[in-house]
C-alpha cells in the first residue's frame, strides 16, 4: 500500500466526495499506481484508485479533465495557477499523473 501526504482541506474534499481527481507530478515512486490500488493519505484515510491517467503537462491535463473535480468550485485558470505554484517547471516536466479516487475507509 502506498502512503501520500495531502493538505487537510483537499483530503476533506476527497472524503466528502467533492474531489474525485488527485493531481501529482509523475515521480518514479508513483509510476506503479494502478486502478484498484489503495492509498493511505495522511495516516487518516484510505482512498481507492478508480483510474489512472497520464499527461505531458498541466495544460494538456486540464484540456481533458474537469477542474472542479480537482479543486471543487474552481475554474481551469485557478487550478492551473495552484498547480504551477506547487510544482516548479522542472517537476512538471516529469509528466502529470491524475488519480481518479474515491474514499475507501477511515484509518
Amino acid at each position: 500500500m502506498k502512503f501520500m501526504r495531502i493538505k487537510k482541506e483537499f483530503l476533506n474534499f476527497i472524503l466528502s466526495g467533492e474531489k474525485s481527481l488527485e493531481v501529482r507530478v509523475l515521480y518514479p515512486n508513483l509510476k506503479s499506481i494502478k486502478p484498484g490500488d489503495l492509498i493511505i493519505m495522511n495516516n487518516q484515510a484510505i482512498i481507492r484508485v478508480k483510474d489512472v491517467r497520464k499527461y505531458p503537462s498541466f495544460k494538456k491535463m486540464l484540456s481533458k479533465e474537469n477542474p472542479a473535480r480537482i479543486l471543487p468550485g474552481s475554474c481551469h485558470k485557478e487550478v492551473l495557477r495552484l498547480l504551477k505554484k506547487i510544482y516548479p517547471p522542472a517537476k512538471e516536466n516529469l509528466g502529470v499523473l491524475v488519480l481518479e479516487v474515491e474514499p475507501a475507509e477511515q484509518v
